[in-house]
C-alpha cells in the first residue's frame, strides 16, 4: 500500500549525527509513495553523502542556494511542497530559523514556505536545555512551527542521556502521516482502542486466553492517530509491535481491560472495542 501517492515532502538535513537516521526517513516516505526532496545544508554533507539520499529517493537532493540553473529553487521547492520537516534541526539551524536567517538553501527555503512545517530537534541534552534553545523553540511554536519534543537516551560518544536525541524515523514517519493524511471527524477526538487477548490465570504456569493477535486494534489506533485523535490503546496480550508514539495501557486479565476502560472512558469522545477478553475464567474458592 503505497497512502502517499504523489504527495511532495521537503526534507531538511542539517549537521548533526543524527542525519543518519534521516536517511530511514526518507525511505520510509518514498515507500509509501511520496516525492521527497531532500534539502541538505553545507554541515549534513559532512554527516552524510547527497548521492545516499537520492539513492533512496529517486530524486535529486539540493544544497546551494547559488548557482547557474538554481536561483529560484527555494522559491519552487517551497511552493511544491505540501509539508516541509527539517529532521535533525540542530541548535544552530532552531536559532537561525527563530531569527529569520536565510543565508543558505534551507533556511531561504523555510522563509518562502507556505506549508504545514515540522522541525524534529537534535542535540546533546545541556544545548536543548539552554535558554536561548528554550526561547528559539518556543518563538517557532508562537509562528505556528510544529517543533517536537525530542527523545530521551543514549546521546552522541556517551555524551548525556537526557532529552535531545532525535525520535526514531517511524515516530516522525507517524507525525507526518498526521499531516498528509485527512484529518476528519476524528481530529482532535479523545479516542480509546482495545486491542489483543486477555489471559485468565488457572495457577501461576497455566492460562485460559484466545489466539488474538491484536493485529486489527493496533492498525485502528495507528489510523485514528494518523488522522489526529489523540489515541490511547488499551492492549491485552498483543503479537505485533506497537509503535513508540502510541500510548499504551497494559492490562493482563479481562477485569485490567475493564477497569481500564471505565478509568478512561469518561474523558473520551471514541471507544473502539477490538480487543478480545476471554470467554471464561476460573472461579475463585
Amino acid at each position: 500500500m503505497r497512502p502517499f501517492d504523489g504527495r511532495r515532502v521537503l526534507l531538511g538535513i542539517t549537521g548533526g549525527i543524527a542525519s543518519y537516521k534521516s536517511v530511514l526517513l526518507a525511505r520510509l516516505l518514498s515507500q509509501a509513495g511520496a516525492e521527497v526532496d531532500v534539502v541538505m545544508t553545507r554541515a549534513a554533507q559532512e554527516f552524510v553523502g547527497a548521492i545516499t539520499f537520492e539513492a533512496v529517493t529517486g530524486r535529486r537532493s539540493y544544497s546551494e542556494i547559488f548557482g547557474s540553473g538554481n536561483t529560484l529553487d527555494h522559491i519552487r521547492l517551497a511552493r511544491e511542497s505540501e509539508v516541509f520537516v527539517v529532521a535533525p534541526a540542530t541548535a544552530d539551524f532552531l536559532a537561525r530559523a527563530a531569527h529569520g536567517h536565510a543565508d543558505d538553501l534551507l533556511t531561504a527555503c523555510l522563509l518562502a514556505n507556505v506549508s504545514p512545517v515540522l522541525l524534529v530537534p537534535a542535540m546533546n541534552d545541556r544545548m536543548w536545555a539552554n535558554a536561548q534553545t528554550v526561547r528559539n523553540v518556543s518563538h517557532l511554536r508562537e509562528t505556528g512551527i510544529t517543533v517536537i519534543e525530542p527523545d530521551e537516551g543514549p546521546l552522541a560518544a556517551g555524551e548525556g542521556a537526557g532529552p535531545g536525541r532525535m525520535p526514531e524515523p517511524e515516530a516522525i514517519f507517524a507525525e507526518i502521516a498526521r499531516i498528509l493524511e485527512p484529518r476528519g471527524a476524528l481530529a482532535g477526538l479523545d479516542v480509546i482502542v482495545t486491542a489483543g487477548a486477555t489471559r485468565e490465570p488457572v495457577d501461576p504456569v497455566r492460562f485460559i486466553s484466545n489466539h488474538s493477535s491484536g493485529r486489527m486494534g493496533v492498525a485502528l489506533a495507528e489510523a485514528a492517530y494518523r488522522r489526529g485523535a489523540n489515541v490511547t490503546l488499551i492492549a491485552g496480550h498483543l503479537d505485533v509491535e506497537v509503535a513508540s508514539w502510541l500510548r499504551v495501557i497494559r492490562s493482563d486479565t479481562t477485569r485490567d481491560m475493564l477497569d481500564a476502560v471505565a478509568e478512561s472512558l469518561p474523558h473520551s469522545d471514541v471507544l473502539i472495542m477490538a480487543g478480545a477478553p476471554a470467554d471464561f475464567r476460573p472461579r475463585v474458592e
